[in-house]
Parts: structure tokens; C-alpha cells; sequence
């Protein structure tokens, strides 16, 4: 982990994170790994593979997920759910 903010977020044991992240108020993990230049907010990351470029600021819970580089996932409501199961792909963007 080199040249990553982090600021009030839980990263679980079992999770990778990459160079140039930013990490603030989440929960990260276990088995996750985020890639370079990653932007995670408010949001809660489980089981799931994040790949560069990411932007996630959703208030929402992604489980069991895989995406594609540089993907935008913003919240339009507050409130964590259950969870959602996403696939997503190159430069897609997604408002929940």
C-alpha cells in the first residue's frame, strides 16, 4: 500500500488494496482487492474485486462483485441495504 488515504475506514484482514487509493468513510473487505486510483466512499465493499480507476460513492453495500476499469456508482438514496451483486463493465456508469 503506497500513496493511499485512508481516513475513518475498517479494512478487514484477506483485502488488498493498491497504489493511489482514497479510502474514507467505508469498510473494506475481507476478500477484496481494490486496484490503483480508486476512489471508495460511504460505501461498504465485500468479497468483491474493484479494478483501477474506480469511483464508488453510493451509501449503499456491493457484495460477491467484479468490475471493469474506471466505473462511476453513485447513491441517489441514503441507507445501507442488504446488498447488491454487480458486474459491471469499462468506464460504465451506475446511479442506485
Amino acid at each position: 500500500m503506497s500513496n493511499v488515504i485512508v481516513t475513518k475506514a475498517a479494512i478487514a484482514n484477506l483485502s488488498i488494496i493498491e497504489e493511489r487509493c482514497e479510502i474514507s468513510p467505508a469498510h473494506i473487505g475481507p476478500y477484496t482487492s481494490i486496484s490503483n486510483d480508486a476512489t471508495i466512499r460511504n460505501c461498504e465493499i465485500e468479497n468483491s474485486i474493484v479494478m483501477d480507476g474506480v469511483y464508488a460513492d453510493c451509501r449503499k453495500r456491493i457484495l460477491d462483485s467484479m468490475s471493469c476499469t474506471r466505473y462511476r456508482i453513485v447513491g441517489l438514496e441514503y441507507g445501507i441495504e442488504r446488498g447488491m451483486k454487480l458486474v459491471l463493465g469499462d468506464s460504465t456508469y451506475v446511479g442506485v
